[in-house]
């Protein structure tokens, strides 16, 4: 198993390229935790913070609309992963994810990622590449209103 979780470490974009020591010093501070179908993972508004790395199985992003209408953001399969921006922020979850099917995660609680990421800087500085990547996006998607929750950055 643990074989497993750090070659689907090595996919996850901020921890490509980083020496397999590092990555086996990260993988051995996740718990494998299985999901019996529709088991809901995590619940929008949730205070949690953990990375998720689907094993095997698949689940279902979703969130509720400005009319409390659910709507399927993502389908995620094995080699995934979900709850990035978790470890690096106390905002509550944006959306849910629920398993579709019996699945395995690998999950690494915030905790134990900061303190893996203080021995590791050079994960640090490929982690902020990629949320820098991402957050002109999620402007550009809340100014266009083309966001399924209609965000918006200056609600008053």
């Amino acid at each position: 198993m643990q074989a497993e979780v750090i070659a689907s470490l090595s996919n996850i974009p901020f921890l490509a390229g980083l020496p397999e020591e590092a990555l086996e010093a990260l993988a051995s501070r996740a718990k494998v935790i299985k999901f019996p179908k529709k088991a809901m993972i995590i619940a929008e508004g949730d205070q949690t913070s953990s990375l998720y790395i689907i094993l095997s199985g698949k689940v279902r992003v979703f969130g509720s609309n400005d009319k409390d209408k659910e709507v399927t953001l993502l389908i995620q399969e094995a080699g995934s992963y979900f709850g990035e921006l978790a470890l690096l922020s106390d905002e509550p979850r944006s959306a849910a994810v629920e398993a579709q099917e019996k699945t395995v995660c690998a999950v690494i609680a915030k905790t134990d990622f900061i303190h893996w990421l203080k021995l590791h800087p050079d994960a640090a500085i490929a982690l902020l590449k990629v949320l820098s990547e991402k957050v002109p996006g999620c402007v550009k998607t809340s100014n266009n209103k083309r966001s399924a929750f209609n965000i918006e950055l200056n609600p008053n």
